[in-house]
C-alpha cells in the first residue's frame, strides 16, 4: 500500500489524490526512510499549491527536527508563488520556531510597516524569527499572513 500511495504523490495528474496522497504517507509512514525525501521534493517542487501547502505543513509538523525543515519552511515562506503555502508556512514557523534562539521575536517595525500585529490572535502565544518577518515584510508589504 505504501507504494501505491508513493506513486499517487509523485505521478498522479489529479492535485486532489496528490494532496491526500500527501497526507496518508506522512500520517501512516512517517518512519519509512522514503517519506520524507518525497515530502521535500513535493513541497518545494509540485506545480498544485494545495498540494505544497499540504506537504510543508505536514514536514513542520512530522520532522521539526530535520535540518532541512527550518529552511524548506522560510524558503516557502518568502518565495513561493502562492499566498496559500506562504501563510502556512508562516504559521508553521510561529508555532514550530518559536523558541528557537534564532527567532529573537516579532520586529519593532512591523507596525511601522502597516502590519498590526497586536490585533493577530495568532500571534499572543507565538513569536516569529525577527529577521525572517522583517525580510517577509518587505519583500510583500500588503500581505496578509491570516
Amino acid at each position: 500500500m505504501r507504494m501505491w500511495f508513493r506513486e499517487r504523490v509523485a505521478k498522479d495528474d489529479d492535485d486532489d489524490v496528490r494532496s491526500a496522497a500527501v497526507q496518508e504517507l506522512a500520517r501512516g509512514w512517517k518512519d519509512d526512510p522514503d517519506t520524507l525525501p518525497l515530502l521535500k521534493n513535493r513541497a518545494a517542487n509540485d506545480d498544485d499549491d494545495d498540494v505544497r501547502r499540504l506537504a510543508v505543513q505536514e514536514l513542520a509538523r512530522g520532522w521539526k527536527d530535520d535540518a532541512d525543515t527550518l529552511p524548506l519552511l522560510k524558503e516557502g515562506a518568502t518565495n513561493d508563488d502562492d499566498e496559500d503555502v506562504r501563510r502556512a508556512a508562516v504559521r508553521e514557523l510561529a508555532r514550530g520556531w518559536k523558541d528557537d534562539p534564532d527567532c529573537p521575536g516579532i520586529p519593532s517595525d512591523a507596525s511601522a510597516r502597516g502590519i498590526n500585529l497586536n490585533n493577530r490572535p495568532h500571534f499572543e502565544n507565538h513569536t516569529l524569527c525577527a529577521r525572517f518577518l522583517s525580510e517577509l515584510i518587505a519583500w510583500q508589504p500588503t500581505l496578509s499572513l491570516f
